[in-house]
């Protein structure tokens, strides 16, 4: 087939695979890079941790035609760590519309005068829940409950510390959810909370945003690309659990501050919509199919 370009997601485990095929086809290849691939504080095999596989990374970013990365965190990373011969571009992923029927609270189990935070993603340790349970415990505001939407091998882990943080009734566990009901229960929040260590762009933030909800979160990761603290979010530093509290307890108790947070990140989602990042994209295929091959 008369392919133009190889473009492999993930330097590792796909980049070595996209590499051969453009020295088979002789076509440029692309390397867009997202987070764990390149950098992971949570895992003790994250690339940049294990010598191997951070020289397996290096030399396909150094190998490709151009090397893309989904947030100014995840390029910065990419520079420091892998000092790659061609500085990675920042291409952020595309967020598409979704298509789901409203709901109203009760249809969903929740009260109608509680003040309700939502967390969604897998429940891994990257993602902080720890400490988004005992910020929790230590707000001041008893009316605040969380619902976590997710599954993952953290989670019977998580349920044993609500109750042992005597906070078993003020969260409710979801599990796996369909994308439908995820929109759901994000469209009948009050704001999105989560306490994760780093991300390389942060999707679910968008997800939340485009519902009109303010965010809770920390300030170290692709997140900081569109959440600004006290515009559209309020960011802590990862494993600060007191100013994690206050901050919840502080959209709890402010619903204009809610309402003016919601408002400002249904505007900023219009800026990362799909098609304005795909036309980057083409942008670049084309550009790397006019460079002459060697």
């Amino acid at each position: 087939r008369d392919y133009e370009v190889i473009h492999t997601h993930f330097a590792i485990p796909s980049g070595p695979a996209g590499y051969l095929l453009s020295k088979w086809w002789r076509k440029p290849h692309i390397v867009s890079v997202y987070g764990g691939d390149i950098y992971d504080p949570s895992k003790k095999y994250s690339p940049h941790r294990q010598p191997v596989l951070k020289l397996a990374v290096k030399r396909v970013l150094n190998q490709a035609s151009a090397v893309v990365a989904e947030s100014e965190d995840l390029c910065e990373r990419t520079r420091s760590i892998y000092r790659p011969k061609s500085a990675p571009l920042c291409i952020p992923l595309g967020f598409k519309a979704p298509h789901f029927s409203p709901s109203d609270r009760a249809a969903l189990g929740m009260d109608a005068d509680t003040v309700y935070a939502i967390a969604v993603s897998r429940l891994v340790a990257r993602k902080g829940y720890p400490e988004l349970l005992e910020a929790l415990a230590q707000c001041p505001e008893k009316r605040l409950r969380l619902i976590i939407a997710g599954d993952g091998p953290e989670g019977p882990r998580l349920q044993e510390q609500c109750r042992d943080l005597g906070i078993q009734d003020r969260v409710r566990f979801l599990g796996q959810v369909s994308e439908e009901e995820k929109y759901r229960y994000l469209s009948c929040a009050d704001f999105f909370a989560l306490a994760t260590h780093h991300e390389g762009f942060g999707i679910v933030y968008q997800e939340a945003m485009y519902c009109g909800l303010p965010i809770v979160t920390t300030n170290i990761g692709g997140q900081t690309d569109f959440l600004t603290h006290g515009e559209n979010a309020l960011l802590c530093d990862p494993g600060d659990v007191k100013c994690l509290s206050s901050f919840l307890e502080r959209l709890a108790i402010a619903p204009a501050l809610r309402e003016s947070m919601g408002a400002r990140n249904r505007e900023v989602i219009k800026e990362y919509m799909i098609d304005a990042v795909a036309e980057r994209y083409a942008a670049l295929f084309a550009d790397s199919v006019s460079i002459p091959r060697k």
